[in-house]
């Protein structure tokens, strides 16, 4: 036999791959990662029933940023939503909370509890419950007076506020 012939088998089997992790770096990743925890939320609505509608209109990008009436709410749909994203294999990596009861539950899970975190870019304070924004950080590192259109977006970039908390103070271009 020859090196060039080819060996040629007819079979009935397909063959189908399909990935079991989600590819980072695909313009569709994002997409795809809504899309399967919304897809999620909705199979199991009903056992689920306070967590998964939040999950639509509460959930940027990768963050999820929601609110309760009182702690009993807040623990329900922090259980719910673990269980919905354990369905998934995906895991909440952080959470933040300014309720004692969280704090406690989270202590006995062996979870590290910061005073400060960010909330959509913006940092919050969990004692006091402020959301502030550090001008002075932002501010350093810019030239004194933007020289390029480029060098007057990254100025303005810095100050992000996603809330629309700085809007009174800020200067549209």
């Amino acid at each position: 036999m020859q090196d060039n012939e080819r060996h040629h088998h007819t079979t009935d089997e397909v063959m189908i791959y399909s990935f079991t992790r989600l590819p980072y770096g695909l313009t569709c990743s994002p997409f795809l990662l809504s899309t399967l925890v919304w897809e999620h939320a909705d199979r199991h609505n009903i056992a689920f029933s306070t967590a998964s509608p939040l999950i639509d209109s509460k959930t940027y990008m990768d963050d999820f940023a929601a609110s309760a009436e009182d702690d009993n709410e807040a623990i329900t749909i922090y259980y719910e939503l673990t269980a919905i994203k354990k369905l998934i294999n995906l895991p909440l990596a952080n959470w933040a909370s300014n309720s004692d009861q969280f704090k406690a539950i989270w202590r006995a899970e062996g979870r590290d509890i910061e005073t400060q975190t960010k909330v959509l870019g913006v940092n919050w304070d969990k004692e006091t419950d402020c959301v502030f924004f550090d001008f002075e950080a932002n501010s350093n590192n810019l030239p004194e007076w933007p020289t390029t259109l480029r060098q007057l977006l990254q100025a303005t970039a810095r100050f992000y506020d996603p809330l629309g908390f700085y809007s009174p103070g800020s200067v549209v271009g």
